[in-house]
């Protein structure tokens, strides 16, 4: 008899702790829901997509710092919703690959990515209200964190890329140029055989300058200078370069940052500006 009673008590048990769990979070999620509501259309609507697609709000998040030099690292799953935030309202975005990605605005400066396809990896390009153009890398061999909010740091300085009201031509939005071959009005272009870095693991060579009095973008080739069967994995926030007359390195950008067997090269593009 204690072995039929016993099983049946602890039956009872939890669905009665499980009723007593669903009723607190039903509370807690429509207060909270109620709260964001009252606060403004756009959050609730975001909060109710992360919750219906069972994000948490308080953890599988993170923060990136975005200062226009690096690509915005966006890590894909398979069957998974990525949500990212954008520091202000989204005018446009396009991939490279429209068949490879999914997307879904969530508000006017949230949206859903996720993957089509089992190994993505391409740049999507994200222009905000302000004018700035955003660089987003998005691979499944990146990180999936199911939220990330992106914060604009150029906005607190005073750096030529953070430019009042997006009109002129920025570093951000010349690399785009010459990820499409689009030489700016006012450019010239030039050859170049010249490595401008070398390294143990790598090697930068420059293959064509195009440069104005205040701006020159270098098309780089980023190549592997290590043995066969050696992986490189570049860090772009760690290269460091400063050619006098070029000015100060604003913004780096490249096809790949990793280099093997399959791909010892890559495509990569550099941005300088003078003071």
């Amino acid at each position: 008899m204690t072995l039929l009673t016993r099983p049946r008590f602890q039956r009872i048990k939890i669905k009665a702790r499980s009723a007593m769990i669903r009723r607190d979070v039903t509370r807690r999620l429509k207060t909270t829901l109620l709260n964001e509501q009252e606060a403004g259309s756009s959050s609730y609507r975001t909060l109710l997509f992360m919750t219906l697609f069972g994000f948490s709000t308080l953890t599988n998040a993170a923060n990136f710092n975005w200062d226009g030099r690096t690509y915005i690292p966006l890590g894909l799953q398979p069957r998974s919703e990525t949500v990212l935030r954008m520091p202000e309202g989204i005018s446009a975005y396009w991939p490279e690959e429209a068949e490879a990605l999914n997307f879904n605005k969530i508000d006017d400066r949230t949206l859903s990515v996720s993957p089509k396809q089992a190994t993505v990896e391409q740049r999507v390009f994200l222009r905000g209200e302000s004018g700035k153009l955003y660089l987003i890398k998005a691979s499944t061999e990146l990180k999936h964190v199911p939220i990330i909010e992106v914060t604009d740091v150029t906005a607190k300085t005073n750096e030529p890329f953070a430019s009042p009201g997006g009109g002129d031509l920025t570093p951000a939005t010349m690399m785009f140029k010459m990820m499409r071959n689009e030489l700016p009005v006012g450019f010239a272009r030039a050859h170049s055989t010249r490595s401008i870095l070398v390294t143990a693991d790598y090697r930068i060579d420059a293959l064509e300058v195009w440069s104005s009095p205040q701006m020159t973008g270098i098309v780089t080739a980023i190549v592997r200078t290590g043995a066969p069967g050696s992986h490189v994995e570049i860090n772009p926030a760690a290269i460091e370069i400063y050619i006098p007359e070029f000015g100060p390195l604003r913004i780096i950008g490249a096809d790949k940052w990793s280099l093997d067997d399959g791909s010892p090269s890559t495509q990569g593009y550099l941005v300088f500006t003078k003071s």
